[in-house]
């Protein structure tokens, strides 16, 4: 049950202190349980990210975490570095025994921002190749590439990981679209801007989103105005 709260609380991104309290006493008794080390890791993935403005952060990434059944076992860093360290921590305990793909993807999100591209790069790449069905892992290997200066090379993962999510349109996952043909000179990346505004009115994310689009002075409806106004507009 704590295991299951603490994964709800990650999933939500709310009360990620507890989520980690509760894990930690998860590990006091299955302390080898790399599923718990890596939700744990995870949580303060996101704690560290709360630190980093989203401007820094660039673009989107999909942290996520195992499910579990417990009955068979009866370039500088931005942010808050404890938190970061912690994160690198647990996902390089979780490798040490076996080469999930989600940690690999997620450690190799860690990589790019510390400016490591090449270990991004093998990393989100591995996890790629491993688990070539996921939208978080294909979405990770785009946001790695993006944060590396490879833009176009992200942008088809970008793609390739709203195609895998299947007809409903992920939000992270249009932004992360957006960003990439924006930086690529692609003039449909307003459209995709405006899209991900009408699903995203209020966060610091839609705020980016809008000052990225230049929203105001495309002239579609003369009008300027917020993201929330925007956003009603659609794409």
């Amino acid at each position: 049950a704590d295991y299951d709260d603490a994964l709800g609380l990650i999933q939500d991104d709310v009360a990620l202190p507890t989520s980690i309290d509760l894990l930690d006493s998860v590990l006091v008794y299955f302390p080898d349980m790399l599923p718990a080390i890596h939700a744990r890791g995870t949580a303060y993935h996101q704690l560290w990210l709360e630190t980093v403005p989203v401007q820094d952060q660039r673009v989107r990434a999909s942290l996520t975490t195992y499910a579990f059944r417990f009955l068979p076992l009866i370039r500088g860093v931005q942010g808050d570095l404890s938190f970061y360290a912690a994160a690198k921590k647990d996902y390089a305990s979780v490798l040490a025994v076996a080469s999930l793909p989600r940690t690999l993807s997620q450690q190799g999100l860690l990589d790019a921002y510390a400016g490591d591209c090449a270990l991004a790069d093998q990393h989100s790449n591995q996890a790629a190749m491993s688990d070539s069905l996921s939208p978080a892992v294909a979405n990770n290997r785009g946001v790695a590439l993006f944060i590396c200066d490879r833009p176009a090379d992200a942008l088809q993962w970008f793609k390739r990981a709203q195609t895998l999510a299947g007809p409903t349109t992920v939000p992270s996952f249009l932004f992360n679209t957006a960003r990439a043909m924006k930086a690529v000179g692609d003039s449909a990346a307003r459209s995709y801007f405006r899209a991900y505004l009408a699903a995203d009115t209020s966060s610091q994310w839609a705020v980016e989103a809008f000052a990225i689009a230049d929203v105001r002075e495309a002239g579609e409806d003369g009008r300027g105005g917020n993201p929330g106004r925007d956003a009603r507009d659609g794409p």
